[in-house]
Order: C-alpha cells, then sequence, then structure tokens
C-alpha cells in the first residue's frame, strides 16, 4: 500500500507563512538592484519575508540547497529562495521547500542590452513560485536532484527567533505626498499654479485610495471691461493603480469638489460691482504618469491628465454687448508632479 504524502498546504501551521531569501549574490550595485526588485515583488505576497546574507562565493549548487533546507528549517519557512547568475549568459532561480527538500530551478537568459528587464523577469517568476509553493506545497514542474536531507520534523523557533520574525518590517500601507499642481480654470484665467497634499492608503496589491487637497495660488482675470479676482480651493478623492517595478505607470481616478470665491474688483462705466460670492463646482478626474522609486522609502510621480466639470457655470455680467464676462473650462488640463513618501 503507499501512503499518500502530504502537502506542505495541507500540514503546515498557519506560523509557517513566511519566506526565506538567501542572498549569495557577490556585493555589486547590480546584484543589489536585483535584490531589491525581488524584495519588492515577494512583499505583495501574504507571508513573512526574511532576507539572509550568505557568503558562499565557491559552493557548489547542491551545498547551497543544503544550506536552504537547514535555514529554511529553522526559521520554519514554507519556502526559501535563491538566485545563481551563470556567468553573464544566465540566471538560475532555485525554489526550495525545506519540510521535504525538494527543489525546483528555472534557467533565464541574462539579456545583453537591458540588465534591469532580467532582474525585472526574474522576481516575476520568483514571486509566482512562491506564491504557488505557499498555497499547494510544490510547483507544477518537476523536481531536481539535490543532496537535501530527508524530510524532518520542523524545529520549533527560539524566542529570539520568533523575536526577529515579529520585527520583519511590514510592506508600507500609507503615503504622504507634496507636489505641483497646475491646471487652466477659464478661457480668459492664465495657467494657475500651487501646492497640493495627498495621503494615500494601500488597500491591495498596487491599488490605493487618496485624499487630496490643493493650494492654488490667486488669480486676477481682467475681460470686457471687468476685473475678478478668483480663490480656488480644489479637494478630492480618487482610486489608482500603480504597478509593482520601481520605475511604473501609474493611473488615478477621482472625484473634486472645487470651491472657487469670486470677488469683483473692477466693473465697466455705468455698473455696480457684485458682492463676493463662493459657489461649489463638482466634476470627475483622470490621471496617468510614472511613479518612480528611487530610495527604499522616496518615489518621484509625475502625472498629466483632465478635469471633467458636471456643472459647468460661466460668470456673467448684465451688459448687453458682453454679458459673458469668464467662460469656465467644462474640461480642463491638470499637471502634477510631486515626491512620495512612504510612512508606515
Amino acid at each position: 500500500m503507499t501512503t499518500p504524502r502530504t502537502s506542505l498546504a495541507e500540514s503546515a501551521d498557519a506560523g509557517s507563512r513566511s519566506v526565506l531569501v538567501l542572498d549569495i549574490s557577490p556585493a555589486s550595485p547590480l546584484a543589489a538592484a536585483r535584490l531589491e526588485t525581488l524584495r519588492i515583488h515577494l512583499t505583495d505576497l501574504s507571508a513573512t519575508l526574511i532576507v539572509e546574507r550568505v557568503d558562499t562565493p565557491k559552493a557548489t549548487t547542491s551545498a547551497r540547497v543544503d544550506l536552504a533546507v537547514a535555514l529554511g528549517r529553522k526559521h520554519a519557512a514554507a519556502a526559501v529562495l535563491f538566485v545563481e547568475e551563470v556567468g553573464d549568459v544566465e540566471l538560475r532561480v532555485y525554489w526550495v521547500e525545506p519540510r521535504q527538500g525538494r527543489t525546483w530551478m528555472r534557467r533565464l537568459p541574462i539579456g545583453s542590452d537591458d540588465p534591469s528587464a532580467t532582474s525585472e523577469k526574474a522576481a516575476l517568476i520568483a514571486s509566482a513560485g512562491v506564491q504557488e509553493l505557499l498555497e499547494v506545497g510544490r510547483l507544477a514542474m518537476q523536481p531536481v536532484e539535490t543532496s537535501a536531507e530527508p524530510s524532518k520534523p520542523p524545529v520549533p523557533a527560539r524566542p529570539r527567533e520568533r523575536e526577529r520574525l515579529q520585527r520583519t518590517p511590514p510592506t508600507p500601507r500609507a503615503s504622504l505626498q507634496v507636489s505641483y499642481q497646475g491646471s487652466s480654470f477659464a478661457q480668459e484665467a492664465p495657467w494657475q499654479s500651487g501646492v497640493g497634499l495627498q495621503l494615500a492608503a494601500r488597500v491591495g496589491r498596487g491599488v490605493f485610495v487618496a485624499a487630496k487637497f490643493s493650494f492654488l495660488a490667486p488669480v486676477d482675470i481682467v475681460t470686457g471691461g471687468l476685473a475678478a479676482h478668483l480663490v480656488r480651493r480644489p479637494a478630492e478623492l480618487a482610486v489608482g493603480y500603480r504597478s509593482p517595478a520601481p520605475l511604473a505607470l501609474r493611473a488615478e481616478l477621482g472625484t473634486f469638489a472645487d470651491y472657487v470665491l469670486r470677488s469683483t474688483t473692477q466693473a465697466a462705466a455705468g455698473h455696480q460691482p457684485t458682492a463676493d460670492s463662493g459657489r461649489v463646482f463638482l466634476g470627475a478626474s483622470a490621471r496617468l504618469g510614472l511613479d518612480w522609486k528611487f530610495l527604499p522609502r522616496l518615489r518621484l510621480v509625475g502625472l498629466f491628465g483632465a478635469d471633467v466639470l458636471f456643472n459647468k457655470f460661466d460668470y456673467l455680467s448684465d451688459s448687453s454687448t458682453a454679458p459673458v464676462a469668464i467662460h469656465v473650462r467644462r474640461l480642463r488640463p491638470a499637471l502634477s508632479v510631486g515626491i512620495v513618501a512612504e510612512l508606515w
């Protein structure tokens, strides 16, 4: 009778959803960038991430697999991952399941034109394999032969090791953005510039919600013998998406309320300025641009898009010759460039 094998997904307890990454690459800017790309992709998984530096420049692959099994059992990890660089032509991604000592490997040719593209592809493949290993306990492809010892019961983590696992930094879920804001409010008005503040919260893989408030410089409009002073204070709620790559596309859709206070400072002969009046313009917004993570917790964002008004309104005078004084744009362009700081 054949005894059925119990998969990792069936037998592992809740504490085993941790992933150990062995950093075996020689110290170099390219290796550091490759590790950071891998870390970004793995932090989106629902697992605790542990990165451990291991200096094994002359070790064989079998020795590294044996080390991965030992360290994986030590940390009670569900999966161990490491990447070997073979010369300048190939990357080899290894997944190790330490409970039963099984190992899988995938070869990736190194592109000669753009090394970062190879790093990004390797990170995507590595992350997908880890996800499969966490969910079903094995990969769909055949394991490779290794010298890993047979399965042994997992060794319970010591108090100091458990404390180390608990101190693993979580994926940042909130960010603060300070940016330049520019838009065109009316045909007769010049381009308006100001400062915008945005507080965003991550709600899913790459998805976030944001609350924005802008402080735009007042604008003076002179048309048809009339002069008006406008003060705007737009507020917005938006939902957006940012892909996980260091240089990523970013898209946002939102709805806004733009409070505009109008003061008539000059009227044509025979007319009197009306009292100051405030009005709220409602509308929707769309933005598209780039998001560049140039430091671990700092990003540079540039977006361009448009605002569409729901309640179109033009400022009028009672002059029979020129009844319309200010033509408010129903569709107005908008530009934003700023710095994003990840908070926690």
